[in-house]
């Protein structure tokens, strides 16, 4: 009984831990180099990053209105890619809005993800490395609903 207890609190423990990813199928997140850090300074400077995929939608905002949202995927040839989204409206009512980039090892039938929730009106998401083959796609998620980049 004390064994099996043990057992059982070590096991919670384990599960509480927070990932920076969540993996959704075998790719290997946090393998390659600079993902899971911001674009920052360093490498990886924010600057060097330009659009290679757009989209623009409509989400519901928490303030019960449409909000146009502009979605990119954001890609600097020496780090990889993250996904960009700007509340074209206004700087608040889309802090329900979870930013995603997904990246795949195969040409997207096995990927991982990172998310960031979206704050005064924008969102970004760490680095997801889609050098050498790998391919990488942002999207946003407002009240459920999903849009996505094509993959790059």
């Amino acid at each position: 009984m004390i064994l099996t207890t043990a057992v059982a609190a070590a096991a919670l423990s384990f599960a509480a831990v927070p990932a920076n990813a969540a993996p959704l199928s075998s790719a290997p997140y946090g393998a390659y180099a600079n993902e899971g850090t911001f674009p920052s300074s360093g490498p990886c400077p924010h600057g060097s990053f330009s659009a290679a995929r757009r989209v623009f939608t409509q989400a519901p905002g928490s303030d019960g209105t449409l909000h146009p949202l502009q979605i990119d995927l954001m890609y600097y040839g020496a780090c990889g890619a993250f996904a960009e989204v700007t509340d074209t409206l206004t700087n608040s009512g889309t802090d329900n809005c979870t930013v995603y980039v997904d990246r795949s090892d195969d040409g997207g039938t096995t990927w991982v993800n990172t998310t960031d929730q979206m704050e005064f009106g924008y969102g970004e998401t760490r680095i997801a490395n889609n050098l050498n083959g790998r391919l990488a796609r942002a999207a946003v998620s407002c009240n459920g609903e999903l849009t996505r980049t094509g993959w790059y």
